[in-house]
């Protein structure tokens, strides 16, 4: 996963990045979910020879909330935003 083009599957070309691409020249990209931001800013600077300003993570799932146990009052079961 250290390679740069293993990072970067495609780029996104719906409605709201070409807007985002056209307005405000930003990028949306689909990349492994598993890379943190250092190595897909690194990735996308070796890549494309340019400056990133800022990186947005991919959507990540929940965490755990709560306990499993019935006798706690007031705690809520299930998950949340991270």
């Amino acid at each position: 996963m250290n390679e740069p083009t293993s990072l970067i599957h495609n780029i996104r070309l719906t409605e709201r990045p070409v807007l985002l691409g056209e307005k405000h020249n930003q990028y949306v990209f689909r990349v492994d979910p598993r890379a943190n931001k250092l190595q897909n800013q690194a990735g996308h600077q070796e890549i494309f020879g340019k400056k990133v300003v800022l990186v947005i993570p991919p959507n990540t799932p929940g965490k755990k909330n709560g306990t499993a146990e019935p006798i706690s009052v007031g705690a809520r079961i299930g998950r949340r935003r991270s």
